[in-house]
């Protein structure tokens, strides 16, 4: 078997409505690696049930939007990964569309899909200073060894950062003309607490300018009896691909 041409990974938080749809519509050929932030529903039950192929990484707090890529990144092998949030679809052209697009342009660090956007794949490439997490393909090499991400911002603006961090050091970012993404309405309830100001400002980040929201989810544990291990991530299925 051809080895994949990149890793899909999904971060999740109380995901359980949206993840079965977003994990079935991915194409098989692609691995894929789920890393959830410390959700408490059923969002792991659901992400077996719709792909048992899948690595699962449940990291027992809520790390971020961020640090949770870092950790599903590491966990892959491929040169290129592709974040897709747990909420969006794909159609198959678009994968398709994105890695071709990657393939032909050496110089690009960062490639994205337009979100609520259909039609017709062109593949035409548009420059931009700002590519959507919500479905990126990375190029690793860009950014390695140093995390993709900056670990120091918790929720919010990632995305922005790691963008103007590969055009300041001679990196393209691009998104792809037509390559569409359908993001649908989650049903999900997260909890939520009052954030201090202070915690807010030391978690969006030293010298980003990024604010912080007034409330964000609470990082709790969950613990799994079953567990015989003392620290998470906790691997459920899979291996490195």
């Amino acid at each position: 078997m051809a080895e994949a041409p990149f890793t899909i990974v999904v971060a999740t938080y109380y995901s359980q409505s949206v993840i079965g749809p977003c994990l079935t519509s991915i194409p098989d050929q692609y691995p894929v690696v789920v890393v959830d932030n410390g959700s408490t529903d059923s969002t792991i039950i659901e992400a077996l049930a719709a792909r048992p192929g899948a690595t699962i990484l449940e990291l027992g707090r809520n790390l971020g939007f961020g640090s949770a890529c870092n950790q599903g990144i590491a966990a892959s092998a491929t040169p290129l990964v592709l974040l897709q949030n747990p909420d969006a679809q794909m159609p198959h052209e678009t994968y398709e569309a994105l890695l071709h697009a990657m393939d032909a342009m050496h110089g690009v660090a960062l490639l994205g899909a337009d979100c609520k956007v259909s039609g017709e794949v062109s593949g035409s490439l548009m420059d931009t200073d700002y590519v959507s997490g919500s479905a990126m393909l990375i190029r690793r090499a860009a950014f390695e060894p140093r995390p993709i991400f900056n670990q120091n911002i918790f929720l919010y603006a990632e995305d922005r950062e790691l963008c103007e961090r590969a055009l300041k050091t001679g990196w393209r970012a691009a998104n792809v003309a037509g390559a569409a993404v359908q993001q649908h309405a989650r049903r999900d309830s997260a909890p939520s607490i009052d954030v201090p100001q202070a915690l807010r400002e030391r978690l969006q980040g030293q010298g980003q300018g990024h604010r912080m929201p007034e409330m964000v989810s609470p990082r709790t544990w969950r613990v799994r009896a079953w567990a015989k291990v003392a620290d998470p991530p906790w691997v459920y299925r899979g291996a490195k691909h």
